[in-house]
């Protein structure tokens, strides 16, 4: 599951996990949050975090940050920014 997630690069629902494996939202809840510590959640949010790191790692010239938010899953740049400060102050 794990990996699935990182192949989506966390772009991905825990409705999604649940309908991709024969198990209950619920299940992926408990399990993920006994076996890893943080919810199924924030584990998809961490991933989803690292890929546009990458993605700004990779940027050779200024940064579209509205093609940034659109190519990492965001719906647009504001909500980008709002996921932004979210993880900014879960890393504190």
């Amino acid at each position: 599951m794990l990996n699935f997630i990182t192949e989506k690069n966390g772009k991905i629902t825990i409705a999604e996990l649940a309908d991709y494996y024969p198990i209950s939202e619920r299940h992926i809840a408990r399990t993920f949050k006994s076996l890893m510590g943080i919810t199924a959640k924030e584990y998809t949010s961490i991933i989803r975090f690292q890929s546009v790191l990458q993605q700004l790692n990779q940027m050779k010239s200024s940064i579209n940050w509205s093609d940034l938010s659109v190519q990492s899953g965001f719906y647009n740049q504001s909500h980008f920014i709002k996921f932004w400060g979210f993880q900014g102050t879960m890393l504190y």
